[in-house]
């Protein structure tokens, strides 16, 4: 699931806390997709609980790459500058 951090009304870190309280057992991975681009940006959103952690602007060729890499354990996209670093 991919959920942006900067949602009108209710920002992707209230709705994670949502998704976290769900009870039972769930397989899906939840990716920050922000603008924020700062490396504290991405420690805050992986100390936040999400899995993985994709910036803007989306290069639509890399971006289904960067997505099988963070399905695959990685919690960084994989872009310029991330380190990729596993789950």
């Amino acid at each position: 699931m991919l959920l942006d951090i900067q949602l009108p009304g209710r920002d992707g870190y209230a709705l994670l806390q949502d998704l976290q309280a769900i009870r039972g057992d769930h397989s899906w991975k939840v990716v920050a997709l922000t603008a924020h681009a700062m490396p504290a940006d991405r420690d805050r959103a992986i100390a936040a609980g999400f899995d993985g952690y994709v910036t803007k602007p989306i290069d639509v060729r890399a971006f289904p790459g960067e997505v099988a890499a963070l399905l695959a354990g990685s919690r960084e996209s994989g872009k310029p500058g991330g380190s990729a670093a596993p789950a």
